[in-house]
């Protein structure tokens, strides 16, 4: 079958029978525009011809001549998958999706965290919630919030911490971290008075102080899911995507910023190589160059 068909043919099933956005459409219809015109360069005019060394090609081209970032490619890539996917279950084509023989392009890791305006806007947003419905929802979802972002904690580390677990004279929580390994970690004295008044607002509420920090309205333990539900909430309503990890990065960010040491926030970040936590310092590099400008001990000796 002719290449042109077999596209015509797919993007005709994409628009008529299945509701995808505008978007998607046009993210299907500039990839095939521009894999059509590199293949009759090439001279490739069936499917058929369309082999995973001729795929290679066209995304060593994508790379090399076009500059597409590896984001950018292994969208194409998955966007190509679907098309191959397409003409296999309508007999078009014989054998395997050529595809799966492409390796997806390496993708550079990322470290996503909240600038300090999406923090204070996030702050004020649940704030107001809990001034104009003080209920038990907007105070629990309050306090998961400043609770992630003044520790650093897991999502799982949260989710398991106990009553039990905070030692509210002593400013340390006992947590289970990863292999549930426990670990103590110091808290604020800020985030402690948010705590205090919770456990109180929880014990009223359910009439009685349930054993897990955090719970539903019933007393059970808010698990992984349900957390991510309120994160889930909280980005709807705000616009602002926020998840529990990315407070975790942003509490490593504010930390290094403000001239914390990095063994130390290994240790609070309960690492278990501080080879780990220095990844930080890579992706905070001009958050270092602007605090060794700062701080540089030939500003005051020359």
């Amino acid at each position: 079958m002719f290449l042109k068909y077999a596209i015509r043919e797919f993007l005709s099933e994409k628009k008529t029978i299945e509701n995808l956005s505008r978007a998607t459409l046009e993210g299907y219809e500039l990839l095939f525009s521009d894999f059509m015109s590199w293949t009759e360069k090439e001279g490739i005019k069936t499917i058929q011809e369309v082999t995973p060394r001729v795929l290679k090609n066209y995304f060593m081209y994508l790379a090399e001549e076009r500059k597409n970032n590896p984001v950018s490619l292994n969208t194409k890539r998955k966007l190509m998958s679907v098309f191959f996917n397409f003409l296999i279950s309508e007999g078009l084509l014989n054998g395997d999706n050529p595809v799966k023989q492409l390796k997806k392009a390496k993708e550079e890791k990322t470290l996503k965290t909240l600038t300090d305006e999406e923090v204070n806007s996030l702050i004020a947003w649940l704030k107001r919630q809990k001034r104009r419905n003080n209920s038990f929802y907007t105070v629990r979802d309050y306090t998961i919030f400043v609770t992630l972002l003044g520790t650093g904690m897991r999502l799982g580390e949260l989710c398991n911490l106990k009553w039990e677990d905070i030692d509210f004279s002593s400013q340390r929580a006992k947590i289970f971290g990863k292999a549930r390994k426990v670990e103590t970690i110091p808290l604020n004295s800020k985030l402690l008075s948010e705590l205090a008044l919770w456990k109180e607002y929880s014990s009223d509420s359910l009439g009685k102080l349930p054993e897990y920090v955090f719970t539903n309205i019933k007393g059970e333990r808010l698990g992984e899911n349900g957390t991510k539900q309120v994160f889930k909430r909280l980005t709807n309503e705000t616009g602002i995507k926020v998840s529990p990890h990315m407070l975790r990065h942003t509490f490593a960010r504010k930390f290094i910023e403000s001239g914390g040491d990095v063994s130390v926030l290994s240790k609070l970040l309960r690492h278990s190589s501080i080879k780990t936590t220095e990844i930080y310092l890579h992706y905070f590099s001009n958050t270092l160059k602007d605090m060794n400008e700062a701080h540089n001990p030939l500003n005051n000796l020359i």
